[in-house]
């Protein structure tokens, strides 16, 4: 078993080889795009491009829930050994239907009048912009992507091959930041921008297929596909579809709100600083992703003690450095945010503080939310989804201080503190009070960070939140080497 349990981690940290290229990779992306857009641009462009990657995000969704739903059955029945051919060629079928539906809403959506309704924008604005083309340029190029990572990619993780699609996953936006930084220099104009994306995409696509085919294949067998069991394919996956639905409304679809809330124009105000904290999720992501397919196997063999094991190696690599992180850009982070955004921008502290706040929380539950959805534990991501959401939109609305944006930022900490707590909950009544006791440490450490930062907006007293939070680190530090023995006695 030892041997098993070294074998995972060096499958992972060989994942996180890629993983840590992805970090990179969004790094050089939000580092150099946002005040590229804004020195080539202007702010009401900027903020036309994000509620449209907004609005694309959203549509996409459409489709998450049947392609996780798809995906989750292959891989765990490919890991008992059942022929998956049969499904996988009506879940290509499912994925058929979906894209002409999700198409057919971008249409939709893409004609000036519908969208100005939904953004605030003039009709006249978006027709001097040839609103409609880029619209559905950004919205195929989305379409494409997802459907090609998230279906034929995923394929490759029950062959043991989580690093190969983490890689080409990085490599594909990696290339895209360089064309996206080339076409704004060079042309200047929306239009061109999303053609040269969307072109790109559709190449990778094709080029990527013809690379990985022949490992695909392996259990890809393609054949007559039944529409009528893409249906059902579609039906069963419909409750986590509805968890999808919350969980982008809720990442993507707060820019839609602040807009429609507080003005348009403080969009870029809130997605740059939210860029911010979502670096450091991105870190976490790329940790948590190559961990699922280990925590499917402890799902299917019910072993609990390794299912609490990989549970806390994730949160063990992930919080301190978040900590530190958060820490070593106080005393740095306006004079960094006004560079970066080369003075166009208003920094928000109290907004920038609440923000990250949340993170700890969202680092804390992303692992526990993406195993429930790696296992098709739909009700279970349904009301996770809907805590968060609805909380942090009722926040939004009736948590208001005199129209300042700071209160986006209260609410999704709100918003992430109680879906946590429901997290808990769900697993005391699933698996009870030990294995809860097990678990908790971090979502502690999180509180304990959270009421240090609390006091440091409140009193302005660095010293004390210097004091606890240093405390914390030298206590986490202990606990890790207290850890480190203990296996090793075990060993």
């Amino acid at each position: 078993m030892k041997i098993k349990s070294l074998l995972n981690k060096v499958r992972h940290f060989k994942s996180l080889k890629w993983g840590g290229y992805m970090v990179l990779v969004n790094l050089i992306k939000q580092i150099t795009l946002i005040p590229i857009f804004l020195s080539f641009l202007d702010k009401e462009v900027y903020s036309l491009w994000l509620i449209v990657i907004s609005i694309v995000l959203l549509i996409r969704t459409m489709n998450l829930g049947q392609l996780n739903y798809s995906s989750n059955w292959i891989n765990i029945n490919f890991f008992n050994k059942k022929d998956v051919s049969l499904f996988i060629n009506n879940a290509i079928g499912a994925n058929i239907i979906l894209f002409f539906l999700q198409l057919l809403i971008g249409v939709i959506i893409s004609l000036p009048i519908v969208f100005s309704t939904l953004s605030g924008f003039s009709v006249d604005y978006l027709v001097e912009k040839n609103f409609t083309l880029f619209f559905l340029f950004l919205m195929v190029s989305g379409l494409s992507s997802q459907l090609f990572s998230l279906f034929y990619l995923r394929l490759l993780e029950p062959l043991g091959l989580i690093s190969l699609r983490i890689k080409y996953d990085t490599i594909r936006e990696f290339i895209e930041i360089l064309i996206l930084i080339i076409s704004i220099i060079l042309f200047k104009n929306l239009l061109f921008i999303s053609f040269f994306v969307v072109v790109y995409n559709l190449v990778y696509t094709f080029i990527v297929y013809r690379l990985v085919k022949y490992r695909i294949n392996i259990i890809l067998k393609f054949g007559k596909i039944n529409f009528g069991n893409s249906v059902k394919i579609i039906l069963n996956s419909m409750p986590l579809l509805f968890s999808f639905i919350l969980e982008k409304l809720y990442e993507n679809g707060l820019i839609i709100f602040i807009s429609s809330i507080f003005n348009p124009l403080l969009v870029p105000v809130f997605a740059t600083t939210r860029t911010i904290s979502n670096l450091a999720m991105r870190f976490s992501l790329v940790i948590s992703e190559p961990l699922m397919p280990d925590l499917q196997k402890d799902f299917s063999n019910k072993n609990d003690y390794k299912l609490i094991d990989n549970l806390k190696y994730y949160w063990r690599l992930t919080f301190l450095p978040i900590l530190l992180l958060f820490l070593f850009l106080i005393p740095f982070i306006e004079s960094l945010f006004n560079i970066w955004t080369i003075n166009k921008l208003d920094f928000n502290l109290k907004l920038f503080f609440w923000i990250f706040l949340s993170i700890f929380f969202t680092n804390y539950s992303s692992v526990i939310s993406q195993y429930f959805r790696r296992i098709n534990y739909a009700k279970y991501l349904i009301l996770f989804n809907i805590t968060k959401t609805i909380s942090t939109i009722i926040g939004l609305y009736f948590i208001n201080f005199n129209n300042s944006i700071e209160t986006a930022g209260i609410a999704i900490f709100l918003g992430e503190l109680l879906s946590c707590l429901l997290l808990l909950f769900m697993f005391y009544k699933i698996k009870g009070i030990v294995f809860v006791k097990n678990i908790s440490f971090y979502f502690i450490a999180s509180l304990l960070v959270s009421i240090a930062s609390i006091s440091l907006l409140i009193f302005d007293n660095y010293f004390i939140f210097y004091f606890l939070c240093i405390s914390l680190i030298i206590s986490l530090i202990t606990y890790y080497v207290k850890t480190f023995i203990l296996h090793r006695k075990s060993v």
